[in-house]
């Protein structure tokens, strides 16, 4: 999945950013998560994470995590599946680590909500 987005953080001016997003299915019961995102016209690269959703039980969902500026996040939280086929992910942070060179300003919460719309084609994604 590709698409354009904008972003707004306290600290620096709104902005808006290209995001590439790739779920992929090892064959075992977790799935796999990569993103990254560019400025508007691509050339410019600013963010990127990777890492896997896990399913426990039922509906729960566990996110490992880890972003090359050296946090490292593990969140636990739902899945649903809604009447449309739409599939809604929303998770909070249990756990948030980070090398000793990680940058400031620290982040000491993380919540993320995902929504995929039924065809694929939309990917809404709030983290706060």
């Amino acid at each position: 999945w590709s698409g354009q987005g904008k972003g707004y953080y306290p600290t620096i001016k709104d902005f808006e950013y290209k995001e590439y997003v790739e779920f992929w299915q090892g064959g075992r019961p977790f799935i796999g998560y990569s993103q990254k995102t560019t400025n508007i016209d691509g050339t410019i690269p600013m963010h990127a994470e990777s890492g896997y959703l896990r399913f426990p039980g039922s509906n729960a969902i566990e996110f490992v995590n880890s972003q090359p500026s050296g946090v490292n996040e593990i969140d636990e939280g739902a899945y649903t599946i809604q009447a449309d086929g739409s599939i809604n992910i929303e998770v909070t942070s249990k756990s948030l680590t980070r090398t000793s060179s990680a940058s400031s300003p620290h982040v000491t919460s993380v919540k993320r909500v995902w929504t995929l719309s039924a065809d694929s084609k939309t990917l809404s994604y709030e983290m706060f």
